[in-house]
């Protein structure tokens, strides 16, 4: 049985996927609209399959046999004790095998650190005030 478990009328982008924690974040920036950031942080992933920019997303607990509807076979992927998330946008639809996902709305700005996950920065990124 599927159900909805979150909705954003947001654009978010692929920020980071560690393979060591296997943990996939999602990132929505502040914009002239919206005054916060959205981080959606997915853990314990074994497989996805997505854009790298997500306008309007939706992620709604499924099953593998609803995603193999539409993305086929994925008996390969399968974990056991792991979720299936069907990721919607407006144009376009993916999906993450994940034991957990998470999110959580601040202040904070794009290059900042996500309350989700502080112990990483953005990869390559400088921060602010820092001098090599």
């Amino acid at each position: 049985m599927s159900h909805q478990i979150a909705s954003f009328h947001r654009e978010f982008k692929v920020l980071t996927f560690m393979t060591s924690h296997g943990q996939l974040l999602l990132r929505s920036h502040k914009s002239a609209n919206c005054g916060t950031r959205v981080d959606i942080l997915f853990k314990d992933v074994y497989a996805f399959h997505l854009g790298t920019a997500l306008l309007g997303l939706s992620i709604v607990e499924t099953s593998k046999e609803e995603l193999t509807k539409q993305f086929g076979d994925l008996n390969a992927l399968e974990a056991t004790q792991v979720k299936w998330f069907l990721l919607q946008t407006s144009t376009w639809s993916g999906f993450v095998h994940a034991g957990c996902v998470a999110w959580k709305e601040d202040t904070g700005e794009f290059h900042e650190a996500s309350q989700l996950l502080p112990q990483v920065m953005r990869p390559g990124l400088i921060n602010p005030g820092r001098e090599k």
